[in-house]
């Protein structure tokens, strides 16, 4: 029998590799810390929403180099892809983490919704999780869904295998995650928003 199975609505996640890596790898190491804003429930090291003058972990300087040649690799990949260049990073922080440190399911919709969001894996990548949007369409999960071969179709969670060096782009209204990490592990998450 002949049959077609069409997989529609796809989610786009552009995984680039930041040819810039290089000069970024000899940043420091700091000391464990849990420094997050109120709302974040799971132990981090963040900067979030914005790295600023006299940060322990980096200079304003290099925070605003690394900053422009995460945005000179983006839009060269956007010029390939064939969708607008006409953008700016708005927010750029940094997360840290330590044994047991992670960051809870969240989303980057809010007042600002960007155009892209991205996370840059500067020290020990490992996989960023993401959730697919719940909703009406869970009524058609069906019994042993993950051993057919419509699985990538009803899959609820998923990762991407990343490197150091590598930099992921989503849709900001795309649930993700980071699990408890097991070893120091260090991301740059940042937001685009159209000029």
């Amino acid at each position: 029998m002949s049959y077609c199975v069409h997989e529609l609505f796809s989610v786009p996640v552009i995984h680039l590799e930041f040819n810039q890596h290089h000069k970024y790898t000899d940043l420091p190491v700091i000391k464990k810390k849990d420094k997050r804003p109120a709302n974040w429930t799971m132990s981090v090291n963040t900067s979030y929403p914005n790295i600023v003058k006299d940060d322990d972990f980096i200079s304003l300087h290099i925070a605003n180099e690394l900053k422009l040649d995460i945005t000179h690799t983006i839009a060269t990949a956007f010029k390939d892809i064939n969708i607008s260049t006409n953008f700016n990073i708005f927010s750029f922080w940094y997360n840290i983490y330590y044994e047991h440190q992670g960051q809870e399911p969240h989303n980057h919709i809010g007042n600002i919704n960007p155009y892209w969001c991205g996370t840059y894996y500067n020290k020990n990548a490992t996989p960023t999780i993401f959730y697919k949007e719940q909703g009406i369409r869970d009524i058609h999960l069906m019994p042993d869904w993950n051993e057919s071969k419509l699985k990538l179709s009803f899959t609820p969670i998923t990762k991407i295998d990343v490197k150091e060096g590598d930099i992921l782009l989503f849709p900001p209204y795309l649930m993700h995650s980071v699990p408890e990490q097991e070893q120091y592990r260090v991301t740059f998450s940042f937001n685009l928003i159209r000029k």
